[in-house]
């Protein structure tokens, strides 16, 4: 857990005298305090004292005095030194996190840690634009004094670019540049890299400074549409990502379009983001699509709703009209209740099949044409029908279901362009459903198979008509 004082407040407390210590509330069981001085032993106030351990931070603040101190849990910690004009440095007097000595805090031990902080070294420098004007970007700082963690972050300025990290003890470090989201401009690593693998290491020199100047290359586009079946547009997260670097992009759609801009010429991966809307979408990817600068790509998704489990349906809902008893391969219109603010989806179970949508419902009922798979099975299945809002509160999903009979196509048994549903008596109604034509539509066939028994029918005429002749002689 990270526990960290807030710097004004604990800057505040200092000026008044009062140690700076977190909270009682830890429980902690052990003291540790110290001062912080410079060269010629003044103290130095407000400066951070940062206890660290692997799964842990504890920050103190020194008072006027140049004094800190407060309880802490039992550990082993190395303890960092950072003032505004000052080299930062570790316990004892070492620049490099590995050089460090660990403090060892026994339970009950009030351990004590001094430090006196030398002169600082700087790292400034500019962020322009392929075209030479000043970017207002985000510049962070990594050191190798630090095991290249990140040890700062500034804005560079909208009036001339510049940016200027103090406070730095003499070492390597790296820069990234993070352009706004609205430029066209590629975050980059100094000087022109993509990676931080590949950056350019900057010598900072001791009680000196050094300059690291990034003039951003312009970038490429990728955009596009993300909408239903139907062709609603869907607001959704995208995320774009290659082989080169390591973190995605990210894109909220507005009005269903997209677009990722500032992007380094590479191939790129687009995906939607699988838990987006509570997950009533399924998770899409797009095959690699290519970025080149000067030259918009466009890659439009169409998106199909998530296949929950027959066992997540168990709202059962009364359609408004529509047979319960279909074809399979016949279309069939049905009106169902529903909410107003989304588009209605059509799900087939058991084997689940999404088989159509329709525009959001008018007067809290919506209108679904759809047409039943030639390969459904015969028997009992049920039509799922769901929608989903999204607001500031979060998505809300409504599933329900009716029971539906799939009849079981068997052959050319009733006039083309007879509706089956109607033919067998099942409550169609023509007019709100069509079965292919010449493609029977029946309940699964039972008794002796239709062609033996009409061989059979003349032979029987014969003889019953000769069996009643021999009758009336004998009368």
């Amino acid at each position: 857990m990270k526990r960290t004082l807030s710097a004004v407040a604990a800057l505040s407390l200092a000026v008044l005298g009062i140690a700076v210590a977190p909270s009682a509330a830890w429980a902690a069981t052990t003291t540790v305090s110290g001062t912080v001085t410079d060269a010629a032993l003044n103290p130095i106030v407000g400066a951070k004292v940062r206890y660290l351990t692997a799964n842990s931070e504890y920050d103190f603040y020194t008072d006027s005095a140049g004094h800190y101190g407060g309880p802490i849990s039992p550990e082993s910690y190395v303890v960092k030194f950072q003032a505004a004009g000052f080299a930062a440095e570790y316990f004892d007097d070492s620049v490099t996190l590995a050089g460090a000595t660990p403090r060892v805090l026994a339970q009950g031990s009030d351990t004590v840690s001094d430090a006196v902080l030398g002169a600082e070294s700087t790292l400034s420098g500019t962020i322009t634009a392929y075209t030479g004007d000043p970017v207002q970007a985000g510049v962070q700082l990594f050191s190798e004094n630090d095991g290249w963690e990140s040890v700062g972050y500034v804005q560079s300025s909208s009036v001339d670019g510049g940016y200027d990290f103090g406070g730095l003890a003499a070492g390597n470090y790296k820069i990234s540049v993070v352009s706004p989201d609205s430029d066209d401009l590629v975050d980059e690593w100094y000087s022109d890299r993509l990676t931080e693998v590949e950056a350019t290491i900057i010598t900072v020199p001791p009680v000196g400074s050094a300059t690291a100047d990034v003039q951003l290359a312009e970038g490429a586009i990728i955009g596009g549409s993300v909408k239903n079946t139907i062709g609603s547009p869907v607001d959704m997260q995208l995320f774009a990502s290659n082989t080169i670097q390591p973190d995605a992009v990210r894109a909220i759609t507005s009005g269903g379009v997209y677009s990722f801009s500032g992007l380094a010429p590479a191939n790129y991966t687009i995906s939607t983001y699988e838990h987006d809307l509570g997950g009533f979408f399924a998770a899409q990817t797009l095959p690699p699509v290519a970025a080149v600068v000067g030259s918009p790509a466009t890659a439009d998704i169409v998106v199909t709703p998530a296949l929950p489990a027959e066992s997540e349906i168990t709202d059962e809902i009364v359609p408004h009209s529509g047979p319960l008893v279909v074809a399979p391969g016949g279309t069939y219109t049905w009106t169902v209740p529903s909410d107003e603010d989304s588009d209605v989806y059509a799900i087939l179970y058991s084997t689940p099949v999404y088989i159509g949508a329709a525009p959001a419902a008018v007067n809290g009922v919506a209108t679904l044409t759809l047409t039943i798979p030639s390969d459904t099975a015969p028997g009992a299945h049920k039509l799922s029908i769901s929608s989903y809002s999204d607001s500031h509160e979060g998505t809300q999903i409504e599933r329900g279901y009716f029971a539906l009979t799939v009849l079981a196509a068997t052959g050319p048994t009733v006039d083309p362009g007879t509706d089956p549903a109607t033919a067998v008596g099942a409550g169609g109604d023509p007019s709100e459903g069509t079965a292919p034509h010449g493609a029977a539509a029946s309940l699964a066939n039972t008794g002796l198979p239709a062609a033996p028994i009409l061989a059979v029918a003349p032979m029987l005429l014969v003889a019953g008509v000769l069996l009643r002749t021999v009758h009336r002689r004998r009368a």
